[in-house]
């Protein structure tokens, strides 16, 4: 990764400062880019894990808090 900013004429110049020093913009190789969008991008796959996990919860907590529920109007319904 190296620092540049922006010349008068619009171009990127090299300005040889550290990165954690860098006030204008950090030029990223191919490679790095690459295997940073790996991990950052989200695929369908990974995008319908999420819903179909999102959806089980939701089904599996609604039917685990209305358990207890019934078997209080089922006693109720006894006395």
């Amino acid at each position: 990764m190296i620092c540049v900013s922006v010349n008068q004429q619009g171009f990127l110049k090299v300005t040889g400062q550290d990165l954690e020093a860098c006030n204008s913009y950090v030029l990223v190789s191919k490679s790095d880019y690459d295997y940073w969008f790996e991990y950052i991008s989200v695929s369908p796959a990974d995008a319908s894990l999420a819903i179909g996990f999102g959806v089980s919860v939701i089904l599996v907590l609604g039917f685990l808090s209305s358990y207890p529920i019934k078997l209080a109007l089922n006693v109720i319904r006894k006395l």
